[in-house]
């Protein structure tokens, strides 16, 4: 299960920038017309579990130590928030414009600019603070580290978890978009036109596919289907990951980025505030929910979505595995 946000931001993939900004060649998601957040009669139509006021434009979201924890891109603070009780518990204070996040051995890596910055969920402080040229977006953990792109130049980075140091460099034809790391194997978009796979121990690319008639941004891999989005398109590809070739494709209304495989559906971010979730075997489109920002993403057994036009978390009524 991999989220791109790069951030989400995107997020990570959709999430990794906020409103329209650009960290070097990565581009953010297109700003969502959302004009309202839902009722609570209407919340209860669309299955929401919660709606958390969270200011300063949340931008990320991640457990860790039984917590939820939100970055908020234009207040410079990281929200704590209390699963049982769906409330913000505390606040900290962050470097300029704290987005994407990831879980390193233990450690919350919060991207803020040029800066990386270890937060230590149970003793809730700072722990360490590495500066990144260009700073990392898209951050992903896998067995072989963590790995991001790099806003600066055309390079994928891999950073040790324990330390957030870079250990590791790959020149990658930019711009890069999406990021997802299954087992051994990292997957890019590089040039906004192929996916490539990296050899995380030889740091060399393996496999190339391009893709015509089609900007890719948004990725995600479930076995040997990548799921590949765009904000530049209205469909979602299914990609074979040992051929290359596109399984099928989903038209999808509003322009779409990033993605997350939870059990048996793939889900997806559109620009107005709505995700949609698609079958993970056949492809077909199943549901949406409206008016609920960007996401979706896994925490504290649901799945919850961050709205950084109306300064607000959600936690849906939904598994998060």
């Amino acid at each position: 299960m991999t989220w791109l946000a790069a951030a989400v931001g995107a997020l990570a993939l959709c999430c990794t920038a906020c409103v329209g900004d650009v960290i070097g060649d990565y581009p953010s998601p297109p700003t969502p017309a959302i004009t309202a957040s839902p009722s609570a009669e209407e919340e209860n139509d669309q299955g929401i579990l919660a709606e958390i006021a969270v200011e300063g434009s949340p931008c990320f979201l991640a457990e860790a130590a039984g917590r939820v924890w939100v970055t908020s891109f234009d207040g410079n603070e990281l929200s704590e928030i209390d699963p049982q009780a769906n409330e913000v518990v505390a606040t900290y204070a962050m470097p300029e414009g704290p987005c994407g996040m990831v879980v390193g051995d233990g450690t919350l890596w919060i991207e803020s600019g040029d800066t990386l910055v270890g937060f230590d969920p149970v003793r809730r402080e700072v722990v360490d603070r590495v500066r990144i040229p260009g700073g990392v977006v898209g951050l992903t953990a896998s067995a072989s580290g963590l790995w991001g792109l790099e806003g600066r130049d055309d390079v994928i980075l891999q950073l040790d978890p324990r330390s957030g140091r870079v250990i590791g460099r790959v020149e990658v034809e930019g711009p890069l978009t999406g990021l997802a790391v299954q087992g051994d194997d990292i997957w890019t978009i590089a040039g906004r036109e192929a996916i490539v796979r990296i050899d995380p121990a030889t740091h060399e690319i393996v496999e190339r596919f391009a893709l015509e008639s089609y900007e890719p941004e948004g990725l995600a891999i479930d076995g040997n289907m990548l799921w590949v989005s765009s904000s530049f398109e209205s469909d979602v590809l299914r990609v074979d990951a040992r051929t290359g070739r596109v399984e099928d494709r989903t038209t999808v209304d509003g322009s779409l980025f990033g993605g997350v495989i939870v059990g048996d559906s793939y889900w997806v971010s559109g620009s107005d505030g709505t995700i949609y979730r698609l079958d993970a075997e056949s492809g077909e489109l199943e549901g949406q929910i409206e008016l609920v920002g960007f996401g979706p993403i896994p925490a504290a057994g649901n799945l919850w979505t961050v709205d950084f036009l109306t300064d607000a978390v959600f936690r849906l009524d939904e598994p998060a595995t």
